[in-house]
């Protein structure tokens, strides 16, 4: 992302890290959490979303 210019390099450091967090948490409370049983389509505006903030915060 910083060699195509789409983040900066002084937010580079652990950022996969962060975002990997981010996205295993969100899958733990879907899976075995309190958002089991959540229906598909609320699932997917919520995934869509917390990508969006993990981009945004990046």
């Amino acid at each position: 992302m910083v060699k195509a210019g789409a983040l900066d390099a002084a937010c580079r450091r652990d950022a996969d890290y962060l975002a990997w967090s981010t996205v295993h948490g969100f899958a733990l409370l879907l899976i075995e959490g309190p958002l089991q049983g959540l229906a598909h389509a609320r699932i997917e505006p919520l995934a869509s979303r917390l990508l969006d903030m993990v981009e945004q915060g990046l």
